[in-house]
């Protein structure tokens, strides 16, 4: 059997670079991972849907009420658990690498995103059962740079993301802080290095005696 694939997770404030930086990565690990069997996610682990774009302004509405929300996160969250097992755990089987921007993380962050007003301990109770992936990357720059970048929240609020943000992924076990300020092939070349590097200390595990 080939060596299991790989699932990563970019998160960040907007204007840190999530989409460019993952479409960088597929293609400088091409030769190591054949894009055809590839999954690369927004928010949730199920395939992409041609939809509308996403609002300009994203806290633009009040959070609903509490129980609303409630019935909002269960309806996203349940996608969470069996879009794991039907999208993505098939790709990692056939060796292929699935990348996801956000992910469940973005509930820890930024909730208002979502338009919902819940106790903290759902979202901590719920990441219990959420299945995590291999690597996590936080892309950092300072608000001034994600600002020029895209200007979808106030300077207050980017501030605030980029900080908790960057809080988060140090405080998880494969968590990894890329300065994302760099140009976007440096910051490619940072994460291809760790990609690379996990993948190389995975190999003796899966072919030892562990």
């Amino acid at each position: 059997m080939g060596l299991r694939g790989i699932s990563i997770v970019f998160f960040g404030p907007d204007g840190c670079g999530k989409t460019s930086v993952a479409d960088g990565l597929k293609e400088a690990l091409s030769c190591r991972f054949e894009s055809a069997i590839g999954l690369h996610c927004h928010w949730k682990p199920v395939p992409q849907k041609n939809g509308s774009p996403p609002r300009e302004d994203p806290h633009a509405y009040p959070p609903r009420s509490v129980p609303l929300s409630i019935m909002y996160f269960v309806y996203h969250y349940l996608p969470f658990i069996w879009g794991w097992w039907v999208h993505v755990n098939p790709v990692l089987n056939r060796g292929g690498m699935v990348i996801i921007d956000r992910y469940y993380y973005d509930f820890f962050i930024d909730l208002r995103r979502y338009r919902m007003n819940l106790p903290s301990w759902v979202v901590k109770v719920g990441y219990i059962f959420v299945k995590k992936p291999d690597l996590v990357f936080c892309l950092d720059a300072d608000p001034e740079i994600l600002q020029a970048r895209k200007k979808e929240v106030s300077f207050e609020e980017c501030t605030r993301q980029r900080k908790a943000y960057k809080t988060l992924a140090d405080r998880l076990p494969n968590g990894h802080v890329i300065d994302a300020s760099q140009p976007l092939e440096k910051v490619v070349t940072d994460v291809e290095r760790i990609v690379l590097g996990y993948m190389g200390d995975r190999s003796p595990k899966r072919n030892g005696k562990s």
